[in-house]
């Protein structure tokens, strides 16, 4: 077993102070004093922030995604395109309402084209769900041209993509589905809010999440004080490296233990975790987070990055990267920093030695499995399958580099030095 050093740079940081977590134990605590009135009041605050008469306030992107298909209530079998990387809990919820998802490969940018998705559209098909991956954003103009063409609902996920409050979803997308989970961008530790463009739509999905329990702010309470213990381990470089070298002490994986601990659903039933209103408590403190936000946190994101990625070896540069639009406004701010390298176990392995947790591209995203057609000729042969050859080229051979962290000149360095060394030696093998 390799000797860890006693600084190890996180995957991954909570984007919340620590003046937001107190805050969110205090309204908590305080939602036992509020009344009904006082929820309802709150929530119409939110929505009159993010955007009024089209918002809807739900406890996660899954429960959205979960509430915009009971709404649509799509014939049994029918077809939904989707970005093939995405988590697995959006597969599932398609799966679990009898409909088909089918994957659309990406780009090399894992952006989604037109020309992708044309040849997947069948009678079948009912909708098309783009996922904006690692915090970029592409344009929806051509996909609603088709998605309006064929008479498809555009659904887009903007779990990644959150950026300030000068974008609420894209005006092509029926649907805009944003996250405010564990480690997101302005994260109240939970929430989700839907832009939804479609007024009887979003009256459906409103009728449906009123029959829903309460998340209780009990559980909020929980919530938040176990990412709290998440936020002091990872915000000190010493005690992150402490506690991962007694996980490898103790003969425990600890990229599966910080995943599995970075999740916001435990076990048990599924749909029941996901079909609750949002308590009020964390109704409060979203609004206060959103409200708050501080866009500039984005531009030293995105300037870290680039810095990053000038020293980078070419083969190495950040998916979707535009080195010409440095420091310049644009629909990427990199929530992640996904970088491709030819053998990721080794570059892991190696970039824990030289202090940074860096996390594999399967550590939290999957790749759509691919969907058999049956055979146009009719005659019971099994027909074309819809793989996402790309996408899963791609996903095998990406890492996520930990940029949410201020590196000095010498971690800079040593992380760059790293990187470059793997590079040596596959250029000589």
């Amino acid at each position: 077993m390799a000797m860890l050093p006693q600084r190890i740079y996180a995957r991954k940081l909570f984007d919340i102070t620590w003046a937001d977590v107190f805050r969110g134990v205090y309204y908590s605590l305080a939602s036992g004093f509020s009344s009904a009135h006082d929820q309802e009041e709150a929530i119409e605050h939110l929505e009159e922030l993010w955007a009024p008469t089209q918002t809807l306030v739900t406890l996660s992107v899954r429960s959205a995604f979960d509430l915009f298909l009971q709404a649509c209530e799509f014939p049994p079998g029918s077809e939904i395109l989707i970005s093939a990387v995405t988590i697995p809990h959006m597969v599932s919820i398609i799966r679990l309402h009898g409909l088909v998802p089918v994957p659309i490969d990406l780009q090399p940018d894992a952006t989604v084209s037109v020309e992708d998705v044309l040849p997947l559209i069948r009678p079948q098909t009912t909708a098309i769900l783009v996922a904006h991956l690692f915090g970029q954003r592409q344009s929806l103009a051509d996909l609603g041209e088709l998605a309006k063409h064929h008479n498809l609902m555009l659904i887009e996920d903007c779990a990644q993509a959150f950026c300030g409050l000068d974008f609420k979803g894209s005006p092509e997308a029926s649907v805009s589905m944003f996250s405010f989970g564990p480690i997101k961008t302005c994260t109240s530790l939970a929430g989700g809010i839907v832009t939804v463009r479609v007024p009887q739509l979003l009256d459906a999905m409103r009728g449906i999440q009123s029959g829903y329990h309460t998340y209780r702010d009990t559980d909020y309470l929980k919530k938040i004080l176990k990412y709290t213990a998440m936020k002091t381990v990872t915000s000190s470089p010493f005690v992150y490296g402490g506690l991962i070298s007694i996980l490898q002490r103790r003969g425990i994986n600890h990229h599966q233990f910080v995943t599995s601990a970075s999740h916001s659903l435990a076990s048990g039933d599924f749909l029941q975790q996901i079909r609750l209103n949002p308590s009020p408590g964390l109704v409060r403190l979203l609004h206060h987070r959103l409200s708050h936000f501080d866009a500039t946190s984005l531009e030293r994101r995105a300037s870290r990055i680039a810095d990053i990625a000038d020293m980078l070896p070419a083969t190495m540069q950040p998916i979707g990267y535009n080195a010409s639009l440095r420091g310049k406004r644009t629909n990427c701010h990199y929530w992640l920093c996904p970088i491709r390298v030819q053998n990721p176990d080794v570059v892991l392995g190696d970039l824990l030695c030289a202090g940074f947790d860096a996390a594999a591209g399967n550590a939290t995203l999957i790749v759509v499995p691919g969907q058999t057609h049956a055979s146009a000729k009719g005659d019971g042969e099994e027909g074309s399958v819809s793989e996402a050859s790309k996408a899963k080229s791609m996903m095998e051979n990406v890492i996520y580099l930990p940029i949410d962290n201020s590196f000095d000149q010498t971690a800079t360095k040593r992380l760059i030095n790293t990187l470059a060394n793997v590079e040596s030696k596959v250029e000589k093998a």
